[in-house]
């Protein structure tokens, strides 16, 4: 009974893994559809939220597609799984709202059957079950971030080639064009899907818009304002870029100082932070009987709770301390 429920909880945490690492890849009956839309969204002028065209794969079944898309229409009316929808866009993973939520409910269940595997007690399979349900959300948000990172440290020889481009005699789709082909992802497939847009003749404008929306950074944020101030009220376009491409290298260049002086912070917080757990395994493997009174007896599970609540605080407040916003 153990090992098929071990093997049941296997499977479970598989899919979710697959679903949140993995991602999909919509058939190409999704890519037309979302052609289509973009041309009715475009007649009609309304607000554009756009994503990336990707192209059919054999893993994605036309069943599933079609399940997964009647359960979307149904979920995106609510405001809480359209900003899931807009954070999976975001991360570049390939996934509907409807199957993140099911590979949160995999990871869920598939936590909470290990725990009761290993006859873990009600309080620590509830910790299970809320773990499994934020995980996924925490791999999201990981790659959110690992990709803004990307895109930040991408964007100042970006400008560099968008303002030698223009200074070359090229119009700005040129230049962008330029920055698609010859720049890495993740910035390249971002500028490509601009290029992609004014093919659906979607507005420069929009699309940086988008973009925007798409990639939270806050030297990215400056860019499009700048660019869109200027296609406004005219000016050298190629001088603009200089000058934030200039001013984006001095915010670099500050917080790579402020992050050197803020190291042993850091360093001290992850200490402080894995300390407890460290000893915790130490005591365990020594006296195991020992130990496990705290996590049987009801004080002992409120002082774990109490430990863990003020654990959280204090990583909190020293994240706080040492991240300086340049």
């Amino acid at each position: 009974m153990k090992e098929l429920l071990l093997g049941a909880v296997f499977v479970l945490v598989y899919y979710a893994a697959v679903s949140v690492f993995g991602g999909r890849i919509a058939p190409q009956e999704e890519v037309q559809n979302q052609l289509r839309r973009q041309v009715q969204m475009r007649s009609t002028r309304e607000p554009l939220q756009t994503q990336s065209l990707v192209a059919e794969s054999p893993r994605a079944g036309h069943v599933r597609q079609k399940f997964f898309s009647k359960i979307d229409k149904q979920l995106l009316t609510r405001r809480g799984t359209s900003d899931i929808a807009a954070k999976l866009r975001k991360a570049d993973i390939k996934l509907q709202a409807s199957e993140f939520i099911l590979s949160c409910a995999g990871s869920a269940i598939g936590l909470v059957g290990l725990a009761t595997a290993f006859r873990l007690g009600p309080q620590l399979r509830l910790a299970a079950l809320v773990m499994g349900v934020w995980l996924p959300f925490f791999v999201v948000n990981f790659k959110i971030n690992q990709r803004v990172h990307a895109f930040d440290a991408q964007l100042s020889p970006c400008l560099a080639m968008l303002s030698n481009a223009l200074k070359s005699g090229y119009s700005i789709h040129q230049a962008i064009d330029v920055v698609s082909r010859e720049m890495p992802a993740p910035l390249s497939k971002e500028f490509g899907q601009i290029m992609k847009e004014s093919k659906l003749n979607i507005a420069l404008e929009d699309s940086l818009r988008n973009i925007a929306r798409r990639m939270p950074s806050s030297d990215l944020d400056l860019v499009v304002t700048a660019v869109l101030i200027q296609r406004q009220v005219g000016g050298n376009l190629g001088e603009v870029l200089d000058a934030i491409n200039s001013t984006i290298r001095d915010r670099i260049k500050i917080k790579g100082e402020i992050r050197t002086l803020t190291a042993q912070g850091r360093i001290s917080g992850w200490i402080v932070g894995a300390l407890p757990f460290i000893l915790a395994v130490m005591l365990f493997s020594l006296n195991r009987e020992y130990v496990s009174v705290l996590f049987s007896h009801p004080l002992g599970l409120s002082i774990i709770g109490l430990g863990l609540v003020m654990q959280v605080m204090g990583i909190m407040l020293i994240r706080r301390i040492v991240n300086v916003e340049v």
